[in-house]
């Protein structure tokens, strides 16, 4: 007998498995998430090897979740690359600099981190989920 015919339940002690578009979808928000933090660059080039490997993939939810985390990351490394640059031509050597690294973070870091938070934990419960901003407009609803 199958789970559904034992009456088995989805409850927190009871996860079932992940399909092949849950797991794209997770592995697509965890990378955005450590492009944010750990890993700016890396997790970039990572991310957007698994958007061009799977943006085809027959899962809706896989389709919507790598397709938002792919733009997000994009703004967001692009936003960050500039002053990546100028940190490593010139160091820490102005005040100006320093505030710019700061308005990142706040401005940008922060807004984003709490949508890779929220997405992940959709995608972790095999729920679409749509950014706020830029998922309206990368989203087709059916």
């Amino acid at each position: 007998m199958s789970e559904p015919e034992r009456g088995i339940e989805n409850t927190p002690g009871n996860v079932p498995e992940h399909d092949s578009g849950t797991t794209v979808a997770m592995i697509a928000e965890g990378l955005f998430f450590l492009n944010l933090f750990i890993l700016p660059v890396v997790s970039f080039v990572i991310l957007a090897l698994l958007y061009l490997s799977q943006r085809n993939h027959e899962s809706r939810l896989a389709q919507n979740h790598l397709k938002q985390a792919f733009a997000a990351a994009s703004i967001s490394t692009a936003l960050f690359l500039p002053i990546l640059l100028i940190v490593l031509n010139t160091g820490f050597k102005s005040f100006a600099l320093l505030i710019a690294v700061e308005v990142y973070l706040v401005a940008v870091v922060t807004p984003f981190a709490i949508i890779a938070i929220f997405a992940l934990l959709k995608a972790m419960s095999q729920q679409e989920y749509r950014y706020a901003l830029i998922g309206k407009y990368l989203i087709k609803e059916e």
